[in-house]
């Protein structure tokens, strides 16, 4: 739903809730507080826009390596979203029948809820 880095890691994941699919596996509520959850972790970790814009406009005349500085930010905020999700994994949605994960495509991502039987 956010923009995302080059990468694929956006900075926000769309919270709505799919009532049809998910209805008798999780409620709205807790599936908000998950979304809420990670999109506030992304949030708190992604680079600041001066950042941003310096990995951006620099990277012609550094070859790319301009985009280090907010690569550290964005490793950060990836790995404590998966940490996030393996605990909430663990402690909470299999019990329900699920598992959610972050998966990544050609720049590129988003959040996977699985239905495991």
């Amino acid at each position: 739903m956010g923009k995302t880095f080059i990468n694929g890691l956006a900075q926000q994941y769309d919270p709505e809730y799919d009532s049809a699919r998910l209805k008798g596996y999780i409620t709205q509520a807790d599936y908000s507080h998950l979304m809420d959850k990670i999109n506030e972790m992304l949030f708190d970790y992604f680079p600041c826009l001066f950042c941003q814009c310096f990995g951006y406009m620099c990277c012609p005349i550094s070859g790319g390596l301009s985009f280090l500085c907010p690569m550290i930010c964005i490793n950060d905020a990836r790995n404590n979203v998966e940490k996030y999700l393996q605990k909430t994994n663990k402690n909470q949605l299999n019990s329900y029948g699920l598992n959610m994960n972050l998966r990544f495509g050609c720049s590129t991502s988003w959040v996977q809820l699985i239905i495991i039987q």
